[in-house]
């Protein structure tokens, strides 16, 4: 059994390798930073004695992602496929290169459907299959400061939606896992210092291990979107009772700048 994970070198991709490993199996895991993925790596077979293979690459590169495909493809034993490699954007789409939010685009839906449908043939061959789509409570609802990530996670939880009403039954389980704010460098590598994050309520965010923990809760119980923490959930149920009208005059006033 394989787990193939992507963006597994830091938060809650390390933490899926983790918790995979801990179940079993073997990984391959992909990432850019060579460093950070070589701990990961040698943290596991340590800690668990399940062999690992690192991946280094850009999933923003088409080279990459065909190199990616084509090992899914030829691979007979990867029951678990999990799409959690990141992106996220320093400026505005309107202040922005347009290469940057289709970099994003290609990372976060391109790479995703791309993998998928390279796994989906062996999985339905073995009537058995997890992918799990790391997604994120940005795709509810539109926001002025940042459109391009919202709506590549607004189309990720949809496009898994619709494929749970095929694939399950052909044993395939699919999740769409949509955290909200979570304690990785994510938003450090944006350029928000990790004093910056305390200052905005660390308490009130959450962690790559609960966010997995709730994962794992929704697999074992058939839950298709997962929104991790009682408060976010509760926020996207307040989203989709407000008025648009009215919640467009409330998210009128935010600034273009990034926070």
């Amino acid at each position: 059994m394989i787990a193939f994970i992507t963006g597994a070198s830091s938060g809650i991709g390390a933490e899926f390798a983790r918790r995979f490993a801990e179940q079993g199996y073997d990984l391959i895991i992909t990432g850019r930073r060579k460093e950070y993925l070589e701990r990961v790596a040698e943290e596991i077979r340590t800690t668990y004695g399940r062999t690992v293979t690192m991946k280094l690459g850009d999933l923003s590169d088409p080279k990459h992602r065909a190199e990616l495909t084509e090992l899914i493809r030829s691979s007979a034993d990867i029951d678990v496929l999990v799409n959690n490699a990141g992106h996220g954007l320093k400026k505005h789409f309107i202040e922005d290169d347009i290469s940057n939010p289709e970099m994003l685009i290609d990372v976060h839906l391109r790479a995703a459907m791309q993998l998928m449908h390279a796994a989906i043939p062996g999985m339905t061959l073995r009537k058995r299959g997890t992918i799990i789509n790391v997604s994120s409570i940005a795709g509810f609802a539109p926001t002025a400061s940042d459109p391009t990530y919202g709506a590549t996670k607004a189309f990720l939880t949809l496009f898994t939606e619709s494929l749970h009403l095929v694939l399950h039954e052909k044993g395939i389980t699919v999740q769409a896992l949509c955290p909200g704010f979570t304690w990785t460098n994510f938003h450090e590598k944006l350029g928000m210092p990790k004093e910056e994050q305390l200052h905005r309520g660390i308490l009130r965010w959450g962690t790559a291990e609960k966010v997995v923990d709730a994962s794992m809760n929704g697999l074992r119980s058939g839950t298709v979107v997962v929104i991790p923490g009682l408060l976010n959930r509760a926020a996207m149920t307040l989203v989709t009772l407000i008025p648009r009208w009215l919640y467009y005059r409330l998210m009128k006033g935010k600034k273009l700048k990034r926070r």
